[in-house]
């Protein structure tokens, strides 16, 4: 954990990877030459054997050294820098154990401040802000610290979750000017 003063800005793994653009790419490189684009069944969920092909890609150790990051939560991580927060990268365990070396080679890689975590309750860490994608982590994060500010990383999944909030901020990269002003007015408060 941070030893220094500075605000600490809490950045979920799954916000900062762009889990779906990496998938998306590679199953469309594997896809079959007569292989329809779009498999989704009525209920939006991929046949049998999609299903297996992302479980192999998602598995395998090459998928994080193939994995993007997410364009508009990179803004937000840049942005905090800026402003002079510290950011820590809140890793939940990954789902298979072997990918745990590979998560954290991804996050050196891709980010100059390495600080990070591995927790089962990213709720229970404190920090002034709270970055993810998953709308129910954020409301469980919320719930423990009622001043602090959640920024939602706009997806298709959580845009149905999102009620307006002062202290959530839901962003889709279109309007970058809307969370760096609520950060800089948070740091600014100190």
């Amino acid at each position: 954990m941070p030893s220094n003063k500075r605000p600490i800005i809490l950045f979920a793994t799954d916000a900062l990877c762009d889990y779906q653009r990496t998938l998306d790419y590679e199953l469309d490189r594997l896809r079959g030459l007569f292989e329809e684009q779009e498999v989704k069944d009525d209920e939006g969920d991929f046949p049998p054997h999609i299903q297996e092909r992302i479980k192999l890609l998602t598995t395998h150790p090459s998928w994080w050294e193939k994995l993007e990051v997410r364009d508009d939560t990179k803004t937000i991580y840049d942005s905090a820098c800026q402003l002079g927060y510290h950011p820590l990268i809140v890793a939940t365990h990954p789902n298979h154990d072997n990918n745990a070396g590979s998560m954290f080679h991804w996050i050196k890689r891709n980010f100059s401040h390495r600080d990070f975590t591995f927790v089962i309750s990213p709720e229970m860490l404190h920090g002034e802000v709270f970055v993810d994608i998953n709308a129910r982590r954020i409301q469980e994060w919320q719930a423990q610290h009622k001043r602090g500010l959640a920024i939602m990383v706009a997806t298709e999944e959580n845009a149905k979750t999102y009620e307006e909030d002062r202290n959530l901020i839901r962003y889709d990269g279109s309007e970058a000017t809307s969370f760096y002003n609520a950060l800089s007015r948070r740091i600014n408060k100190k």
